[in-house]
């Protein structure tokens, strides 16, 4: 089930959008998501690197773009997320569309569909997400809020660190994060997540001309995740 959500916001000029793939995995999974989270704000079929992705970001007039996994509970949560003007003040220049168009390419035109995960880069992946993981000993609080999680529940996702678990993550194998990719696909749940004033809702879209950008979100998602 795919949802949207628009938040009436007046105190900024720009929009937040948010979206939010959760699923219902198991503790062991972590890893595998974790590390899939990182690879895919790195790099797609267009764009090859971070630097490049940082480029294209830099020419939507100071976009923001982030990527950041979170435990809901019993479910694990992976959002891809960008912040831009509103294009009242840009002169009209809509950037909603491009940065539409941006993080369809990051999740869906991906480069686990031609198999082109570089071994260096996956190695390097993981050696990043080890280094994490080690890096929460010495934040005091995280650290103590992970070991009360683990002792709760210590058998659930709830319990389990939030990138995974060092022995896991060294153990993986290419294989194992292009088909994690699949079922993050086929298994996830897609909460969209806008937020703007509404005051400034109107935007021309060729297709929508002055369509309300909660339709025109609605109308674009829909081919967005098909």
């Amino acid at each position: 089930m795919n949802n949207i959500h628009l938040i009436n916001n007046n105190k900024f000029k720009g929009i937040y959008l948010s979206f939010n793939y959760t699923l219902d995995i198991e503790k062991s999974d972590i890893s595998k998501y974790a590390i899939l989270a990182s690879i895919l704000s790195k790099s797609s079929n267009k764009y090859k690197n971070q630097t490049e992705i940082e480029k294209h970001i830099f020419e939507l007039k100071g976009s923001t773009f982030d990527t950041n996994v979170q435990k809901l509970g019993d479910l694990y949560n992976i959002e891809f997320c960008m912040e831009f003007v509103n294009k009242k003040y840009l002169n009209g220049e809509d950037i909603l569309k491009p940065c539409l168009e941006f993080l369809r390419e990051i999740i869906y035109n991906t480069i686990f569909n031609d198999n082109n995960l570089d071994d260096i880069f996956f190695k390097t992946e993981k050696d990043n997400m080890i280094n994490r993981i080690k890096s929460i000993k010495d934040e005091k609080m995280q650290y103590a809020i992970c070991q009360t999680e683990n002792l709760v529940s210590p058998n659930t996702l709830f319990g389990g660190n939030l990138y995974g678990n060092e022995k896991e993550i060294v153990e993986l194998k290419k294989e194992d994060i292009i088909n994690t990719y699949k079922e993050f696909l086929s298994k996830s749940c897609l909460n969209i997540i806008i937020s703007l004033s509404f005051c400034l809702l109107y935007i021309n879209c060729p297709s929508l001309k002055y369509a309300p950008v909660f339709s025109f979100t609605i109308s674009y998602s829909l081919s967005f995740v098909n």
